[in-house]
């Protein structure tokens, strides 16, 4: 008896406990929608007053304008509706269907201009196997021998010596009193060598010489057989008045 007195009292205690926590929920849920409803009394009005005044909401960007720059080649709104309106004017046709027909002419191939008939008995069969030219009609081509060279005798070797030494030998020696540019300056030179006093005055062309210098005209005296006789024809030539004579070999 007194077990069951115990546990009808729980029972109750807990009823009760749960019975006030349902009251405390139910007053802060009326709490708080009493407050939303104050905050929105509140914000509701400025939200309206502030939404009426905003600026309207910036268009979209055009896809083109005619004052924007377009790149050359690119398709323009208006080509492309044109397009389309061409595409729609097509008429449909069936893939599987074939659009030529078979009795349509081909295209004409013009052809090639027609090469000139050759006859067969133009032709005569031979054996890739056999020698076609005889060999008593080949005609062998006469070869010219080479000619010999000519025989050098001793003797003949010996005057082609003795004629280059004659050659390449000093003809003598002469005394170069001046040279001149031209012809006629150096015969009026040779006459004033004469008028000194050196009878042996004469003239010459350097080009013709190995051991001058080309392109003058040499006013010399005379040729002499050796170097002494040369220094004395040097002094005399400097005794008349020619300070700047000077020797040189003469050579063919």
């Amino acid at each position: 008896m007194a077990v069951a007195t115990g546990t009808i009292r729980r029972r109750q205690k807990e009823d009760q406990r749960l019975a006030a926590k349902s009251k405390r929920d139910k007053l802060l849920l009326a709490g708080g929608g009493v407050v939303l409803l104050v905050v929105l009394a509140i914000e509701v009005p400025s939200m309206v007053s502030s939404g009426s005044s905003a600026p309207p909401p910036a268009p979209a960007p055009a896809l083109s304008s005619p004052s924007a720059p377009t790149v050359a080649g690119a398709p323009t709104p208006a080509s492309v509706r044109q397009d389309l309106r061409a595409i729609a004017a097509l008429p449909s046709k069936d893939p599987f269907q074939p659009q030529v027909a078979q009795n349509t002419a081909p295209t004409t191939v013009p052809t090639l201009a027609t090469p000139p008939k050759v006859r067969m008995s133009h032709f005569v069969s031979k054996n890739p196997f056999k020698v076609q030219v005889a060999a008593s009609q080949v005609s062998a081509t006469p070869i010219a021998p080479l000619a010999k060279a000519p025989h050098v005798t001793p003797a003949a070797k010996r005057a082609k010596k003795s004629t280059v030494k004659s050659a390449t030998a000093p003809l003598g020696y002469i005394v170069i009193l001046r040279s001149l540019d031209s012809k006629s300056a150096a015969l009026q030179e040779v006459k004033r060598a004469h008028g000194q006093g050196l009878v042996g005055a004469a003239i010459l062309y350097s080009s013709k010489y190995t051991t001058l210098r080309h392109g003058y005209w040499v006013v010399y005296l005379a040729k002499y057989p050796s170097m002494a006789a040369a220094n004395t024809g040097l002094q005399q030539a400097r005794a008349h008045g020619y300070s700047s004579a000077y020797r040189r070999p003469v050579k063919k």
